[in-house]
């Protein structure tokens, strides 16, 4: 999303049975093009921060999670939300 930014800030678990590992972040820098004009379309390259995020499962059953994030513009926070999240692995 070039308009808006979200920033990924809590990833919690509300029962003390796991069936995911906890999460592995990596981080890496990549050369990507974006857009400068959308009409004509114009891109120029650039270096982004590329991150990833990952979630192995270990084991069967329900996990109820609460995913934190907030959506920034210029730099200004437009507000914090949680999602809600029941995970049913079978």
């Amino acid at each position: 999303n070039f308009d808006n930014q979200v920033i990924l800030y809590d990833f919690k678990n509300d029962k003390e049975k796991r069936i995911l590992k906890p999460l592995f972040i990596e981080t890496s820098e990549i050369e990507t093009i974006i857009p400068t004009n959308f009409i004509p379309l114009e891109t120029s390259v650039v270096n982004r921060a590329c991150t990833i995020i990952k979630c192995t499962i270990v084991t069967f059953g329900k996990e109820s999670y609460g995913i934190r994030f907030a959506l920034f513009e210029n730099f200004n926070a437009l507000g914090y939300f949680e999602f809600p999240l029941l995970l049913s692995v079978q």
